[in-house]
């Protein structure tokens, strides 16, 4: 008896725009999980680049189709997506390098091997947690209440630069005293030129911020979203985040996504109040 050769398996390619089919056809099977990933692709491609938003792609295969997917960004950030027992190899070659990852986020089933990756590299995670992913589609919308956000101006650079270095400090537990301010303002500037930033402002306070994290052309990832401590309580980020929305799906996107620390209760409860509907379970790790 003949016994067939076992399916072939390459452990972790580095993918280039030749593998850009595959990618896409890897990718749209859970369009709504892997709304970050698409947008790289659309926005940089699938190569290596110096762009500071982009990374290089790895890939685990089985004949011929790809079974699992790793990003590994220029800012040592790291994204997965796919099967977690094809994962490791991807891991192993993400950390071979000069300046390995830092920050995970990704499916909770791939946190194991994550967290063992870093361990192996001597740099386990100080910030460890769970995170619902929410997705809201224009039928699910609930908020019609009117905000005043707006797209934030380049005169809102330092306001919007500080709320990110406190909701940093609050949100992912990094000392004020650790946020490089200078390259924080580069990065607001950029994004508000960029059209990404909105905001809502009390006089000259900024009091409700959101941000365009990651955007295809059917979806959009909300990121940023912070709320004045001192305005709290009081329905902005519900009627801002809807604003934004309605806004966003006028002008043809198809759904918004976002993460929330499952312990963060206000702001769960605000975006099930939009309609947001939870899609699945991520792990956000970070170290040092």
């Amino acid at each position: 008896m003949t016994l067939a050769p076992p399916p072939r398996h390459r452990d972790a390619d580095l993918l280039s725009e030749a593998d850009r089919p595959a990618l896409d056809r890897f990718l749209d099977q859970e369009r709504w999980g892997s709304l970050y990933l698409r947008s790289l692709v659309h926005d940089s491609g699938v190569s290596p680049t110096a762009v500071p938003e982009h990374g290089r792609f790895l890939g685990a295969w089985r004949e011929g189709e790809l079974t699992a997917v790793l990003f590994a960004g220029n800012s040592r950030n790291l994204s997965s997506l796919g099967a977690a027992d094809d994962l490791p190899p991807l891991l192993a070659r993400a950390f071979d390098a000069p300046a390995p990852p830092r920050l995970f986020v990704g499916p909770a089933e791939h946190a194991r091997s994550v967290r063992e990756a870093f361990a192996h590299h001597g740099a386990l995670p100080f910030l460890d947690r769970e995170q619902l992913y929410y997705v809201l589609t224009p039928d699910a919308l609930r908020v019609r209440e009117p905000s005043p956000i707006r797209p934030a101006r380049e005169e809102d650079v330092e306001a919007v630069t500080q709320a990110q270095a406190a909701m940093t400090e609050e949100d992912l537990h990094v000392p004020r005293g650790n946020i490089d301010l200078a390259r924080l303002r580069e990065i607001s500037t950029r994004r508000i030129r960029a059209g990404k930033v909105w905001v809502v402002m009390d006089g000259e306070v900024l009091v409700f911020k959101t941000e365009e994290s990651a955007r295809t052309p059917d979806g959009l990832l909300v990121g940023g979203v912070f709320t004045d401590p001192g305005h709290r309580g009081r329905g902005l980020a519900t009627r801002g985040i809807a604003a934004w929305a309605r806004r966003s799906f006028e002008e043809g996107v198809r759904f918004l996504a976002l993460h929330v620390d499952r312990g963060n209760t206000p702001a769960v409860r605000a975006y099930e109040q939009v309609g947001f509907r939870r899609h699945s379970t991520l792990r956000l790790m970070l170290t040092y």
